[in-house]
């Protein structure tokens, strides 16, 4: 891993299924965390599921760190997913501050992706992905607009460095052989688009490394009720002092940080999944732009690691 004094903070988009899971809500908080240490620069948050109160939970974390600027975008499509925000994010985005609210008052996602995109310099956002991929689909198959002249492909090729994605099982044990992982399997299609035609490189954060390190029974003894993430976590474990596999925090901490010291990268190749079920292989090939992610590191080490960022206090409160 570079350090983080050497670099300029990585630019991130993040496309999350916030509400379907609680550790889409510790992802976006070591993301906050992590900017708020100079490592990342976050761009803004999009929902890839039509849940009415997702945006608002979305934007509940982002007041609660202190960046209520940050915008905050929903899927275009109606009825995707639609009930994910039952668990905690509607009781989150009526609770706690939130300038959005719902879905109604959230800018369109393809829309920001290529508002966002568009500003920045060549080659510099890092797209991170941890829900299903319906979004990166639709950015991909996006139209020139009066926001930029080039179409979908050309302006992620032009502007993003690496889409980081959660999903897709990439080691021996699998929880539900012959199925597809859950974010694959959610949108099939849509993740055999991204998987094949996503012209920048990809690295997979396979439903193994999330699982082997849970993290977030720290949340309740070390954050206070104030914060969202914490009664996201207590909500959907009902409970507090409970963790949960990080899936998405994993990714995120992977996407801003680099893979060592903690996991390492495969060899190059390409990820194939299957349209219809979301089932993925990998095929090694020496000239692939495409890695998975390998585990290195102690998964105790890991978890701790993460859950430093998670329960870390934000600076701009």
């Amino acid at each position: 891993m570079t350090d983080a004094l050497d670099r300029a903070p990585r630019r991130v988009l993040l496309d999350t299924d916030m509400g379907g899971d609680c550790d889409d809500a510790g992802a976006l908080a070591i993301l906050h965390a992590m900017c708020d240490l100079g490592e990342a620069a976050l761009l803004g948050v999009v929902c890839c599921t039509s849940a009415r109160y997702t945006p608002g939970c979305i934007d509940a974390i982002n007041h609660y760190y202190g960046r209520p600027e940050i915008p905050v975008g929903t899927i275009e499509v109606e009825g995707f997913m639609a009930d994910t925000d039952r668990a905690y994010s509607r009781q989150v985005a009526e609770t706690f501050p939130n300038k959005i609210r719902n879905r109604d008052n959230a800018e369109r996602s393809v829309k920001l992706f290529r508002r966002v995109l568009a500003a920045q310099p060549t080659a510099s956002v890092d797209l991170v992905a941890i829900g299903p991929l319906p979004n990166l689909a639709h950015l991909m198959d996006s139209e020139p607009d009066e926001i930029s002249s080039l179409n979908g492909r050309s302006l992620v090729a032009q502007k993003v460095r690496e889409l980081t994605i959660m999903g897709g099982f990439f080691g021996e044990s699998k929880p539900h052989p012959g199925a597809g992982e859950y974010n694959f399997a959610n949108d099939a299609p849509a993740a055999a688009a991204v998987a094949k035609d996503w012209p920048t490189p990809i690295l997979y954060c396979g439903w193994e490394i999330g699982n082997a390190c849970p993290t977030g029974s720290k949340l309740t003894g070390h954050t206070p009720e104030t914060n969202p993430v914490r009664k996201a976590y207590e909500l959907y474990l009902h409970g507090p002092d409970r963790a949960r596999p990080s899936f998405d925090l994993a990714t995120v901490y992977a996407a801003v940080r680099g893979c060592e010291p903690l996991w390492k990268e495969s060899a190059p190749g390409r990820c194939i999944v299957d349209p219809k079920t979301g089932q993925n292989t990998w095929e090694d090939l020496p000239t692939g732009k495409d890695r998975y992610m390998i585990p290195l590191a102690e998964t105790s080490v890991v978890a701790e690691r993460i859950e430093e960022l998670l329960i870390k206090a934000p600076a701009r409160q």
